[in-house]
């Protein structure tokens, strides 16, 4: 059973998120803050398997509390919970680590489906015509093969000049290309990195979504890869 925690400062978002996950038996919400400070307290005592946040809370605001929660040794999903349907927020909640988004005006089972697909493996966030399931692998299709070797090393345990040596690059590249993996996937550190490439190979590197049919049957999505 997943532990989840929710941070979000408004009591009836609250009691909704409860009542849309209490019905699942593979989740459990261990407990809740109303600020941000609150929340990170409480993520650090708890460990959660994974946290549902919004983005604006006193205290620690929901991007610093996605960044410190992305920091922490131990792999802990997000899910951004949001009022805000513009770009920008979203932007800035897939930089700062988030694994989800889900709009706050949204049916109350893709709450659900939002934590059932994160959890499995998968990001899941707003297109122009409901959610879209994309899985580690498909993230990652987006790095080069250079990229993907770089990124591997330094999971490792490499540093710049170990790797560089290996792929008989300079360091400067090996941190060009570490900066652009970054970049690419929306993280900050290799922990995060790791927690990515981990993912991906308990799949299997290019499966792509289709090869994923259990975690798509377990949120009820189908298999165009979006959910109304």
């Amino acid at each position: 059973m997943a532990s989840i925690i929710i941070v979000d400062d408004h009591p009836f978002v609250r009691l909704g998120v409860r009542a849309s996950l209490n019905g699942d038996p593979d989740l459990n919400i261990v407990g809740e803050a109303d600020d941000g400070s609150r929340g990170w307290a409480l993520i650090q005592t708890m460990h959660p398997d994974l946290v549902i946040i919004d983005i604006d809370l006193p205290g620690i605001d929901g991007y610093e509390l996605i960044k410190r929660v992305r920091r922490l040794a131990r792999p802990i999903k997000v899910l951004v919970l949001s009022m805000h349907t513009g770009a920008l927020p979203l932007k800035r909640s897939m930089s700062a680590g988030a694994h989800g988004y889900i709009y706050k005006c949204c049916e109350p089972g893709q709450v659900r489906q939002g934590c059932l697909a994160i959890l499995a493996g998968y990001r899941f966030f707003p297109d122009e015509v409901g959610y879209h399931l994309a899985s580690e692998s498909d993230w990652l299709a987006a790095l080069s093969d250079r990229e993907l070797a770089v990124a591997r090393r330094l999971v490792d345990g490499g540093c710049n000049k170990e790797v560089a040596r290996a792929l008989f690059i300079s360091h400067k590249t090996v941190s060009a290309h570490k900066r652009n993996v970054f970049r690419k996937l929306g993280i900050t550190n290799l922990v995060q990195l790791a927690d990515h490439l981990r993912h991906v190979d308990s799949f299997g590197v290019g499966t792509g979504t289709a090869g994923l049919a259990s975690p798509r049957a377990r949120t009820g999505l189908d298999g165009d890869s979006s959910g109304q």
